[in-house]
């Protein structure tokens, strides 16, 4: 049977903090805290385990950090991490809840060495078999090959497997080399890629035709609150949904990364491409009122699904 396996190569400790209010250079009391197993691939896989899919999640996890990982299992996530030397980094959201804003700090975690490099590709070779949906995503750790996405692709498709890359920078210039199946940059990830403005929608269209003709089969961009472009050779969609004003939205942490893992299960399911987009949005959606980056509520994602609106292009 094929599998949904998830890569990611810069794995995170997602931590949230809730303050009341946020200026510089004052002491605050954290109303909340939270911290989680993160990076865009691991967040796709919880994300297709809430929907009680199977999921395979490989990452590169520091060994200083591998036990805090080894505690965030669920069902229908099986995890394979690397250990390697040093710690995972943290991606920390400050949380204001005076003005609802969000401020992100990235930390610098873990190197890999060409033999950390050589090791996974290896064990996601004995993983791989044909016919299964390969989830590339996230950045490049320190030490990485700019190309290493691009050999991951290429090793996947020769053992027939579907490779989706999501992304940004050098890797994912250098990713988009191998020919993945699907591409899902973000609109400003999109415009750096391509080293030109994107003012409308028929220019986001036109340039994904571009790296269509190139040989990607699919490209979707997601644009923040304006939802997604989803684009093939011979269609190109935009879809959105209307987000309620209850409940009040916990978290735009993800929300890409669950748009993705959406559309893929949808497309391993063999669902017409309209199934496909519905999915993908609603999972999105669900997402801005998880904590949890990819712990979405079942529920909610049924729910938004009837709400999707799609427009052909």
């Amino acid at each position: 049977m094929s599998k949904i396996i998830t890569v990611t190569l810069n794995s995170a400790i997602d931590m949230r903090i809730s303050l009341p209010d946020l200026h510089w250079a004052d002491t605050y009391q954290a109303t909340h805290s939270s911290e989680w197993a993160a990076g865009k691939g691991i967040n796709m896989a919880k994300t297709l385990a809430a929907l009680d899919c199977p999921v395979t999640a490989f990452a590169f996890v520091g060994e200083q950090s591998l036990s805090f990982f080894n505690t965030c299992q669920r069902p229908y996530l099986t995890s394979h991490y690397l250990a390697v030397a040093g710690k995972t980094r943290s991606n920390i959201t400050l949380f204001n809840h005076t003005s609802k804003q969000e401020t992100h700090i990235r930390t610098t975690g873990f190197s890999v060495s060409a033999t950390d490099c050589q090791h996974f590709l290896q064990q996601l070779a004995a993983c791989v078999t044909a016919g299964d949906s390969v989830i590339l995503a996230g950045s490049l750790p320190r030490g990485a090959p700019s190309d290493f996405y691009a050999q991951l692709i290429t090793q996947c498709q020769q053992q027939r497997a579907t490779c989706f890359l999501d992304s940004s920078g050098d890797s994912l210039k250098q990713g988009l080399l191998a020919r993945p199946f699907l591409l899902k940059p973000n609109r400003q990830e999109f415009e750096h890629l391509l080293g030109r403005p994107l003012k409308n929608t028929a220019d986001v269209v036109s340039a994904a035709r571009e790296l269509i003709a190139a040989g990607i089969t699919w490209v979707i961009v997601s644009c923040a609150e304006h939802g997604a472009i989803f684009v093939n050779q011979t269609q190109a969609f935009s879809a959105c949904i209307t987000i309620p004003a209850e409940p009040a939205i916990v978290s735009y942490v993800g929300c890409g990364d669950a748009l993705l893992a959406g559309f893929v299960l949808a497309m391993a399911q063999k669902s017409d491409t309209t199934d496909c987009i519905k999915l993908a949005l609603a999972c999105g959606t669900a997402n801005l009122f998880a904590a949890e980056p990819g712990n979405i509520s079942l529920d909610w994602v049924k729910r938004f699904q009837e709400k999707v609106v799609i427009t052909a292009l």
